[in-house]
């Protein structure tokens, strides 16, 4: 299977970065005032106010989380990469996976998603690095939903599987991971169905 991502420059932060700024502060409360006072003048008080407030709210905290500055935008892309179980490229580089010694990821889930209720909302952001005899390669790419999401892991399966050395880490909190998922959001029976599934017995841990 081939899946190709959206591409950012190799230097881009992909940390999750929460801080606003006070022009995005100032519009997002603007933007909460201008809201209910339109509901107060246009309905009378009471339930169907409350319950309009509701999806307001709802709706607006996806609008908030764009503004956030690690959520990028279309502007930001600077290329495409096409990853396939046999290579990865993009405009200025190919890589043969038969040559690469080594994979490291450091991925953000994909873009708008949570694995529970009380984390973050990710960026989705992706840090990916071949490393290769004599080259390393990198590059800083968006899983925007979950069908990229799906798809990349199962690539990563038929990596592992070629017996490539590959390290996984959610960047937000530096926990070791397989498959995208934090090794300590699996139950042991999970894990040990992953591992098997990757063909591994050992998850490999770097500080």
């Amino acid at each position: 299977m081939m899946l190709t991502l959206k591409e950012l420059p190799k230097d881009f932060n992909i940390r999750f970065r929460q801080s606003l700024g006070w022009k995005v502060l100032i519009r997002t409360v603007c933007l909460f005032l201008f809201f209910f006072a339109l509901i107060i003048i246009t309905l009378k008080p009471g339930l169907l106010v409350a319950i309009v407030a509701l999806v307001f709210m709802a709706a607006s905290s996806h609008y908030i989380r764009t503004l956030y500055p690690d959520w990028v935008k279309e502007k930001m892309f600077i290329d495409t990469v096409t990853f396939s179980e046999t290579e990865a490229f993009d405009t200025n580089a190919s890589i043969l996976m038969q040559a690469v010694k080594k994979i490291e990821i450091q991925h953000n889930y994909y873009r708008n998603a949570t694995m529970n209720r009380n984390d973050i909302t990710h960026n989705g952001l992706m840090r990916i690095a071949f490393e290769m005899e004599d080259q390393r390669k990198e590059f800083v790419v968006l899983l925007k939903n979950k069908k990229e999401f799906t798809a990349f892991k199962e690539l990563l399966v038929s990596w592992y599987r070629s017996g490539m050395e590959i390290s996984e880490k959610l960047h937000s909190t530096r926990q070791t991971s397989l498959l995208l998922k934090p090794t300590i959001n699996y139950s042991y029976k999970d894990l040990q169905t992953a591992k098997s599934l990757c063909g591994i017995t050992e998850l490999r841990i770097e500080s």
